[in-house]
């Protein structure tokens, strides 16, 4: 399925198809994902431009800082634009001008965000059910859940942690390699997350979500306090 929906992405000639293609990738966290919104900048349509400077964004990936700097060189109006737009939403520095300062800041941060794989893990649900799970780094927990992608798009962020702080990522049911073998409901998507928590053992720690996992998140305070030391919200 990954495969098609990215050769919808990189050659469908409708600008709305290639368009969706990326945003699913995205929300299913494929493989690959950030690698080819790279590539799609260089697309001339401002619509699928502006969605994959959206996913390079929100994921934070530092090595594609090197990348996007080197077309500062000859960018010219609105096109210069959208990339220092995109260079500021993954560097959040705005002192950061010429090609040279984004190619240093970029070379000190991606050793400690290189991905580092870390462990993969399964839970079983039920009968029939799964969740797939990513767990890297050691010491205080955070756990991160997303809203319509699999986990594995939290790992340009969350993977820099990993010196400090233990991090499992949730591909929650159907999203990420995780099967949808049951309807999904709020209940559900609690049940999910403290049967991960339950099966790693893990005592309080922090709850990071985006998009609609903020509602799960939240719910999920709710019904377990004495679990969430902490809860992080993004783009909810």
């Amino acid at each position: 399925a990954y495969q098609v929906i990215t050769s919808l992405a990189e050659t469908d000639k409708i600008d709305s198809v290639r368009l969706e293609a990326l945003r699913a990738l995205f929300r299913l966290g494929a493989p690959g994902v950030i690698t080819l919104a790279t590539k799609m900048v260089q697309y001339e349509t401002p619509a699928v431009r502006e969605q994959a400077y959206h996913v390079l964004g929100w994921a934070g990936d530092p090595v594609r800082v090197g990348h996007l700097a080197k077309r500062l060189r000859d960018a010219e109006g609105s096109r210069k634009v959208e990339l220092q737009a995109a260079l500021y939403r993954l560097t959040r520095r705005k002192d950061l001008k010429s090609e040279r300062n984004y190619q240093e800041w970029a070379q000190k941060h991606q050793a400690a965000t290189a991905v580092a794989g870390g462990k993969r893990g399964t839970v079983k649900i039920g009968k029939r059910g799964v969740i797939h799970y990513r767990d890297v780094g050691s010491g205080p927990v955070v756990i991160a859940i997303g809203g319509h992608h699999g986990g594995d798009i939290w790992a340009p962020s969350l993977d820099r942690l990993k010196g400090t702080h233990r991090v499992v990522m949730i591909d929650a049911r159907g999203r990420g390699q995780s099967p949808l073998w049951a309807a999904i409901s709020l209940d559900s998507e609690i049940a999910d997350i403290e049967a991960v928590r339950a099966h790693l053992k893990i005592g309080r720690f922090t709850l990071v979500a985006h998009d609609d996992g903020g509602f799960v998140a939240a719910a999920y305070a709710k019904v377990h306090p004495k679990s969430v030391a902490r809860l992080v919200l993004v783009g909810t």
